[in-house]
């Protein structure tokens, strides 16, 4: 990816940095992505299960009961369908717009290189200031 013949001065070093910050974003992005699939995923599988299950316990009272019941097979196995189809819906919006805020912000770092810099490292100081507060919350209460 780099030349490693170039000698490291701060400008290919903060570069270098940049370029691992702008490559762990995309990481993370893909790793959003990745688990709202699978989250997804289960959810689908686990209403397909549970729709399944009733429609068998609806089929079964269907042979006893009558056309009332066959209506509501028939209902139960439209909001299956439907259900299924917008779980998959969701999952493409949900992977689409994970993929576009990981492009967006590998854009930006790109562009404004020293701007996210500065904002990464006040980030880090944020979040070191909030872990340091909620520990020694945590040692004082235990006391």
């Amino acid at each position: 990816m780099f030349n490693d013949k170039l000698p490291l001065t701060p400008d290919t070093t903060a570069s270098a940095k940049l370029h691992d910050v702008a490559d762990r974003i995309d990481a993370a992005g893909q790793k959003a992505a990745d688990s709202a699939s699978t989250l997804i995923e289960k959810t689908r599988d686990g209403a397909a299960s549970a729709l399944d299950t009733l429609a068998d316990k609806v089929e079964t009272a269907r042979t006893e009961s009558g056309s009332a019941l066959h209506r509501a097979a028939d209902r139960i196995e439209s909001m299956h369908t439907r259900g299924v189809a917008a779980c998959r819906d969701t999952g493409a919006k949900v992977r689409e717009q994970a993929c576009v805020k990981r492009d967006q912000a590998v854009g930006y770092i790109r562009s404004e290189p020293g701007k996210s810099v500065l904002m990464a490292a006040a980030a880090g100081a944020a979040l070191v200031g909030l872990i340091g507060a909620m520990s020694s919350s945590r040692r004082r209460d235990a006391v």
